[in-house]
């Protein structure tokens, strides 16, 4: 993934959070990471999670 930003362009932070919240209450847990694919249509936005990693990576994350 590019810049930071990149992500804006397919979905927002207020789309996002719902789903955040969502996989944190069911999972039990409070550091995560998770993909996503975006499915736009004649029904407006669909956010499928494809993946919830537990121990996600770090390679993106600046000065670490």
């Amino acid at each position: 993934m590019g810049p930071k930003n990149d992500l804006a362009r397919f979905v927002t932070r207020e789309e996002i959070e719902p789903v955040t919240n969502a996989l944190r209450s069911a999972f039990g847990l409070d550091l995560f990471g998770f993909d996503v694919l975006v499915k736009e249509g004649g029904n407006g936005k669909e956010i499928l999670v494809v993946d919830v990693n537990y121990f996600p990576g770090y390679k993106e994350v600046p000065n670490l």
